[in-house]
This record gives structure tokens, C-alpha cells and sequence, in this order.
């Protein structure tokens, strides 16, 4: 989806719908499970800092860190006074690196 804006605000009006929550400052936090950023990682409060450190790494992940930070800075702007927190898991991404090169190796004939 690339309504961006529409997308949050269809999120927000279920959340509503199902009694989840009344309005938007029900919510304590919004999450977002994001992929790499440059010198990030764990689970961290997003700010500039980081949506910085992500575009830095936005070459590595070319379909997931461009449309998370445009969303991110969205619901940054819709809803200023809930926090927004990411989960960074670059050790994910690095084993699968590592265990990428092991398979390379493994078919080649010496």
C-alpha cells in the first residue's frame, strides 16, 4: 500500500472500532519490527537520530527501510505525543549472511 496516510488511518479506526482504544491517546506506544539501521540495534525509542541511521543503511534494505520511514514519520506527525519504538535485529541479518556464504561453498567441487 502506498497511501501511507490512509493506511494509519484505517489502523487507528479499527483499533477504535474494536474498543481497543477511544481515541488515539489510548495508545501507550506504537511498534514497528524494522530491519537495519546503521549502528542500531535492539529495541530503541525512534527519533530523527535513528530514522537518520536508516537511511544511511536504506541501500542494504531497499524495500523495507524507505516505506518504514516514510510510515514512521507519518504516525510521528498523526500522533505526536505516543512513542514510537523499534526492534532492530541485526544479528538476524548477519547470520543469514554467514550462513549464506557456508551454502556458496558447500555445492562448489575443489
Amino acid at each position: 500500500m502506498t497511501e501511507y496516510s490512509k493506511a494509519i488511518e484505517d489502523c487507528l479506526g479499527q483499533l477504535r472500532d474494536s474498543g481497543a482504544i477511544a481515541t488515539e491517546r489510548d495508545l501507550a506506544a506504537v511498534g514497528f519490527k524494522t530491519i537495519i539501521a546503521q549502528g542500531v540495534t535492539g529495541c530503541v525509542r525512534l527519533d530523527e537520530r535513528v530514522l537518520s541511521a536508516m537511511e544511511a543503511y536504506t541501500s542494504l534494505a531497499p524495500a523495507h527501510n524507505p516505506p518504514y520511514i516514510t510510515g514512521i514519520r507519518l504516525f510521528a506527525r498523526r500522533i505526536p505525543g505516543v512513542p514510537l519504538v523499534a526492534l532492530f535485529e541485526n544479528r538476524v541479518l548477519s547470520v543469514r549472511a554467514g550462513a549464506n556464504d557456508a551454502l556458496r561453498g558447500a555445492g562448489e567441487v575443489a
